[in-house]
């Protein structure tokens, strides 16, 4: 892969990678050796959201699935919505992350 400014190959170089508040030791990175420019691959994404998902502390919290205005309804904490950043009104994304994970993830605002 080359540099867009320098047209130079980057190269494979180690740094230390912060993202909420979790920092993740000797993460691979390609930078350009003559501008400093880093770059990810899709690969080290993945590795890093691994380590960071290793490293973050779990929430886990049981709830019922109820009724409201009969459509099944599942109540969050108030320290759940403010610790994700979200507000009533807010829109969300919820997505299955595999046969037995649902997500619920803020959208980008």
């Amino acid at each position: 892969m080359r540099c867009p400014k320098c047209n130079v190959e980057y190269g494979k170089q180690k740094t230390d990678y912060e993202q909420f508040g979790i920092i993740v030791k000797d993460v691979e990175v390609l930078q350009c050796p003559k501008c400093g420019d880093r770059v990810f691959t899709g690969d080290q994404v993945d590795r890093i959201q691994q380590s960071i998902w290793n490293l973050a502390p779990k929430i886990r919290i049981k709830r019922k699935v109820t009724k409201a205005a009969g459509k099944p309804t599942i109540y969050l904490p108030e320290d759940v919505i403010r610790d994700a950043k979200v507000k009533i009104g807010d829109e969300v994304y919820i997505y299955m992350q595999d046969r037995r994970r649902i997500v619920i993830e803020p959208t980008a605002k």
